[in-house]
């Protein structure tokens, strides 16, 4: 059940990463082998969105909801470059920042 949770938020991140122009040119299975930095950065966005449910004790839909509706995915997926060299410990400060200039009211 674990794996198809992640499974789930997995394909619904790389439809945020991906438009879905793409996918009628790459066969669906066959996407990691193509994009390889994609599969880290998805593996990584999802140990973020899990680091973050566990910090402001949510279960893994409810922040990934939450980091959905006030932009922290968005913010995940630009500034990944920068933010994977980061602790996770910042990572969630900067989610946080972030949630809340968009309306967001968890501390």
């Amino acid at each position: 059940m674990r794996f198809y949770k992640n499974l789930c938020i997995s394909a619904t991140i790389l439809q945020l990463v991906y438009t879905p122009s793409v996918f009628k040119y790459v066969d669906f299975p066959h996407l990691f082998y193509i994009f390889p930095y994609v599969e880290k950065q998805i593996t990584w966005t999802i140990a973020a969105i899990g680091e973050f449910a566990k910090a402001k004790e949510l279960s893994v839909r409810q922040a990934f909801n939450y980091l959905s509706l006030f932009k922290g995915i968005d913010f995940l997926q630009t500034h990944y470059g920068a933010e994977h060299l980061l602790s996770f410990d910042d990572t969630i400060d900067d989610l946080t920042a972030i949630c809340q200039r968009n309306g967001g009211q968890i501390l």
